[in-house]
């Protein structure tokens, strides 16, 4: 090989390395925007069909003082939350919020509010703005449920994934670079090593063996970066799945016969494709309720006899509480490597 086609060779791998890199870095940055939103659409959504079921029990919407409260508690258990509110769709002021300060200031996006089921996001340097409307019985508006949250933690995740292609990047360079070198050294060693051939064998085998290598790590270093976006994610569901439980079991349904409970855990389980399984297990880790298949996520070690999980996989347990007392467990499954049947 000619030095010149050797440089051609290496610029056409680099634009394809760089396109590759960069398709799986925006698969990824793409997915983490989705799980930070559908997260946030979960709290906000919950917080409306509460307020929504205040109303539909014939209260009004600047009557429910116990709303700062929720809100603050609220606001703790979601470090990304800057504060949460509610406003008058009628004049636009805020009515009640985390932060006191807030309440009585006019909020200039209230309109996006006044279509049936819909969610806004408007994002700004630092922080986002999100709501969703209240309506009454007859379909009108009568307020807003909206939200500020930091962008900062996503800002990492991105940065981190921005670090991950750029280095992957380079190293798969490097390796087809050294490979078409070898290429251009192939009539130079024929003079010096007798074995050339299987000097150039081994060289190639091994340089072609190092691509999988390399773009197996950084599939696994994309999938640690978003790990935190979707643990955040999943503990959201849980503690919404845990909540209708609870509440459906204080309401003396009992625990063991609850009507839909398999329907209404397929419903999470399709509408979150990094879901695995989901379970519903009595304290003695006895399964009630299955969504999906945990088999997939399991292996056995034929030796011990031990079960644990896949690579790839992790399960996110929390224990379901009524009068103080644990009734059970709910297990959510999670597959981290969802993603990569999007990309081969």
């Amino acid at each position: 090989m000619k030095l010149n086609r050797m440089l051609i060779c290496a610029f056409l791998w680099a634009v394809t390395v760089f396109l590759f890199t960069g398709r799986v870095f925006n698969i990824f940055d793409e997915e983490a925007n989705n799980l930070n939103n559908e997260r946030i659409k979960i709290q906000i959504f919950e917080t409306r069909d509460f307020i929504q079921n205040q109303l539909d029990l014939g209260q009004s919407l600047n009557t429910l003082n116990s709303l700062p409260t929720l809100f603050e508690k609220q606001v703790e258990m979601n470090n990304e939350m800057v504060s949460l509110f509610v406003a008058d769709a009628q004049n636009s002021k805020i009515l009640f919020s985390s932060i006191k300060t807030q309440e009585g200031l006019s909020i200039p996006w209230i309109d996006k509010c006044k279509i049936h089921n819909s969610f806004f996001k408007d994002t700004f340097e630092t922080k986002t703005i999100i709501g969703t409307g209240i309506f009454n019985v007859y379909n009108k508006p009568v307020g807003c449920v909206g939200a500020e949250y930091t962008t900062e933690k996503l800002e990492e995740v991105r940065n981190k994934m921005v670090n991950t292609s750029s280095h992957y990047a380079f190293y798969l360079f490097t390796l087809g670079c050294l490979l078409f070198f070898c290429f251009y050294v192939t009539p130079t060693v024929k003079k010096y090593i007798k074995n050339y051939k299987t000097y150039l064998i081994v060289s190639f085998v091994v340089l072609l063996l190092s691509f999988p290598h390399f773009i197996g790590k950084m599939y696994v270093n994309f999938e640690e970066n978003l790990h935190p976006i979707i643990e955040t994610k999943i503990q959201t569901i849980s503690n919404k799945i845990r909540f209708i439980i609870q509440f459906a079991v204080e309401k003396d349904v009992p625990f063991n016969s609850i009507p839909e409970a398999e329907t209404f855990l397929d419903n999470f389980k399709k509408q979150n494709p990094e879901i695995a399984f989901i379970l519903l297990t009595d304290k003695s880790g006895r399964v009630l309720y299955e969504a999906g298949t945990a088999e997939s996520a399991f292996k056995s070690d034929s030796k011990t006899g031990q079960i644990s999980l896949r690579k790839g996989y992790y399960n996110a347990a929390g224990q379901i509480i009524v009068n103080n007392s644990s009734i059970g467990w709910l297990q959510i499954g999670v597959n981290e490597r969802y993603l990569r049947e999007k990309v081969f």
